[in-house]
């Protein structure tokens, strides 16, 4: 029978941050109240928790206890994969024209309904069109 407050994410990385033993593959969190329980290998976690419900994660990373307080990282990431375009003055799209002949091209080489996303600055499309 498993615990459904208690689970187990197995992944290919748990990234501790703990300076003697800083990579695992698994962690067994109190979903009631957050708190860690283990962390270490698959088995370790079962050993800690034997009825948590256990999510396999594949290739996944994770990093418990980090909270991003800033979005810098994580944009940093999510803005070199495409389709998200990076519009910026400061790499390349200085007007509006630039902007709108991106988006053109952008969308000229997408597949019918796909998306694209973008981030940048928004300055100019708040009335600093040129």
């Amino acid at each position: 029978m498993t615990d459904p407050t208690t689970s187990i994410l197995v992944a290919g990385a748990v990234l501790t941050l703990d300076a003697h033993d800083t990579r695992a593959t698994a962690l067994a969190v109190d979903d009631s109240t957050g708190r860690i329980l283990a962390v270490g290998s698959s088995e370790d976690c079962r050993a800690a928790a034997p009825d948590a419900t256990v999510t396999d994660l594949g290739t996944h990373v994770l990093l418990p206890g980090f909270v991003d307080a800033h979005s810098h990282p994580f944009l940093s990431g999510v803005v070199t994969q495409e389709p998200v375009h990076w519009i910026a003055p400061y790499v390349g799209f200085p007007t509006w024209k630039d902007v709108t002949d991106e988006f053109t091209r952008v969308d000229a080489a997408l597949p019918d309904a796909t998306r694209c996303s973008s981030t940048g600055s928004t300055g100019c499309c708040r009335g600093r069109r040129s």
